[in-house]
């Protein structure tokens, strides 16, 4: 019993992941594992710095398809902007002051 409802929540979030979705215009999973996100502009409210996506710590030890890490939820975002924007953009981290 409890390893079908595991189960069945690991189905709800496959069907909320971006790259999963076969959305028109959407890359696949397959497609943005290509993709090169290792230099890809980040900011935080821990740095006044810049900080490139391959410096994190975690960043070498998450892959694409594990759905709901930094480096999915980065992939998804890069997918619905266009990996071909990827140069240009910076992916803002920080909380909004009221």
């Amino acid at each position: 019993e409890e390893e079908e409802e595991e189960e069945e929540e690991e189905e709800e979030e496959e069907e909320g992941f971006l790259l999963a979705s076969n959305m028109p215009g959407i890359p696949s999973l397959a497609e943005m594992e290509q993709v090169d996100m290792d230099n890809l502009v980040l900011r935080s409210d821990f740095s006044d710095n810049l900080i490139v996506a391959s410096h994190l710590v975690i960043w070498d030890t998450e892959k694409i398809a594990q759905f709901g890490t930094l480096k999915s939820r980065i992939a998804e975002l890069v997918a619905a902007v266009g990996p071909d924007l990827i140069g240009e953009i910076c992916i803002d981290f920080r909380k909004r002051s009221s």
